[in-house]
């Protein structure tokens, strides 16, 4: 018999299966899971319950002044002035049920007060409307890590848009549905009375979720990306229409609030409204700010950079900066966010400190640019700027190992003495 000779079994590498949909909920169930609970420390660590209970207060204040101005605008334009009778029902609905009745009686009567004050007493509702969004842009710049608070006077556009153009964008949106909702009872849009139905008890959601998503995107001093801003958004409104069935439970089946307060009962129910509204608020806004810093790697709150993630940041920073240099321009924060894939927050201290450092420097358009030639200091020098040890003498060492440690301290030596500059251009990043 032959020898049976030993052949080479070739095997072929298997490609990587795609995830299935199985995988993929399951990855969405551990983010889901190991996220929230980051976001619940974030929400203890801001003191949220307690600028809630702030905003609830603010909120009594300037709630008047608020609808004044934004029913003044349906009336100012005659399209939107029949609109002003179904504002005041929807608003109704969204607040809890007891209070339905109390507000649809006064609130006309508080607008037609307020039409009969003088130019000074208008300038008194207007100056109230824009402290209470002042108020609320100065809660969500400490959610979102804003420790500048300089010029706050180019803010005042944006104010007045969100208290003026509000009521405008709700009525336009109300005034189209009333439109199809109308055509579909009269059967004007074949077929469409089924779908309507689906569009009505989905609207409302809809509209919550367009109004916080621009809530958490236009309110901050710090640019949001619109994800984001929809993510908290979406909680948001979920959170809110849980809020609204479980509130109006609560005041049906257990109504001894209405035996000890009577005919004040209104008073405390509308605080508790509002207090829980701001809660939801505040949690949508806290999800909204967490998620960058969540994909930049940062699981506590907190916590600080390591010493080579801040180097690394400020490399890329330079090297974003120089490319947009050769062309003859500047960067924007938000711009750097997305390049580097950075925390927000880290990355607005980073740029602050090398702003200070006279490294870098704002232009009149708000872009970032370079201030030095990066051949100009080393990284040794950035290191000292940022605050960072790195390339110091070890004193104690092991015997054994000190001729070792003699030549990891003198090639980190080699490598800090080198540019900035020279370094970035030997990896190809400029």
């Amino acid at each position: 018999m032959g020898r049976r000779r030993n052949r080479p079994r070739w095997k072929l590498a298997s490609r990587p299966r795609p995830p299935t949909a199985r995988d993929l909920a399951l990855r969405a169930k551990g983010a889901t899971a190991s996220f929230l609970p980051y976001v619940w420390r974030r929400f203890d660590a801001d003191g949220c319950v307690g600028v809630a209970a702030g905003l609830s207060y603010t909120s009594l204040l300037a709630i008047v002044p608020l609808l004044a101005i934004g029913l003044a605008m349906f009336a100012a334009f005659p399209p939107l002035a029949d609109l002003r009778d179904d504002f005041i029902i929807v608003l109704a609905q969204n607040l809890a049920p007891d209070l339905a009745n109390v507000v649809t009686e006064y609130l006309g009567t508080f607008i037609n007060n307020a039409g009969g004050t003088s130019a000074a007493g208008v300038i008194g509702i207007g100056v109230t409307a824009i402290l209470l969004v002042n108020t609320i842009q100065t809660a969500f710049d400490n959610i979102w890590g804003v420790t500048s608070h300089k010029n706050k006077l180019h803010r005042l556009p944006v104010y007045w848009a969100i208290i003026t153009l509000g009521p405008l964008l709700f009525g336009a949106s109300l005034s189209i549905s009333t439109y199809v909702f109308s055509m579909a009872s009269n059967g004007g849009i074949y077929g469409l009375s089924a779908g309507v139905k689906i569009l009505a008890a989905v609207l409302p959601f809809l509209l919550e979720t367009a109004g916080f998503a621009l809530f958490y995107r236009l309110i901050p001093t710090r640019p949001v990306r619109f994800m984001d801003a929809g993510m908290g958004a979406i909680l948001a409104a979920i959170l809110f229409e849980l809020l609204k069935r479980g509130f109006g439970l609560y005041l049906q089946y257990f109504g001894s609030y209405q035996v000890v307060y009577g005919a004040l009962a209104t008073i405390p129910i509308f605080l508790i409204w509002m207090y829980l509204v701001w809660v939801t608020v505040l949690i949508g806004a806290e999800v909204a700010a967490a998620l960058p810093e969540w994909r930049s790697g940062r699981r506590q709150v907190g916590e600080s950079l390591r010493r080579g993630d801040l180097l690394s940041l400020a490399l890329g920073t330079f090297a974003e900066l120089s490319k947009a240099q050769s062309h003859g321009s500047g960067v924007r924060s938000e711009q750097l966010v997305h390049a580097l894939a950075a925390d927000p927050g880290r990355l607005i201290w980073l740029l602050d400190t090398l702003k200070t450092h006279r490294l870098i420097a704002r232009s009149d358009n708000g872009r970032w640019i370079l201030a030095r030639d990066l051949n100009s200091f080393s990284i040794h020098d950035l290191c000292h700027d940022l605050g960072i040890a790195l390339g110091e003498t070890v004193e104690e060492v092991v015997p054994l190992v000190d001729p070792l440690m003699r030549r990891i301290a003198q090639t980190e030596k080699a490598a800090l003495d080198e540019s900035v500059g020279a370094a970035l251009k030997g990896i190809g990043a400029i």
